[in-house]
C-alpha cells in the first residue's frame, strides 16, 4: 500500500513540475505568488505599522511638512 502511495506521489510531483515548466515556457508562471506569500500575521503587522506611522506623522504635524 505504501509503494502505491509513493508511486502516486512521485507521479503527481512529476506532473506538477511539468505543469510549472509549461507555465514558465508560456510566460504564465506563478512563481511570483510563492515569492511574495503573505501570511495573515505579516498582514496584521504591516497594517499596524502603517497605522502607527500615520498616527505619529499626524500628531507631530510632520504629515503636512512632508506632503504640503
Amino acid at each position: 500500500m505504501t509503494d502505491v502511495n509513493e508511486a502516486q506521489r512521485e507521479e503527481r510531483s512529476g506532473s506538477d513540475a511539468e505543469d510549472h515548466r509549461e507555465r514558465a515556457r508560456k510566460g504564465t508562471s506563478l512563481s511570483w505568488v510563492h515569492r511574495f506569500r503573505v501570511t495573515p500575521l505579516a498582514l496584521v503587522v504591516f497594517l499596524v505599522g502603517v497605522g502607527v506611522l500615520w498616527y505619529v506623522l499626524e500628531s507631530t504635524g510632520l504629515w503636512l511638512a512632508l506632503f504640503p
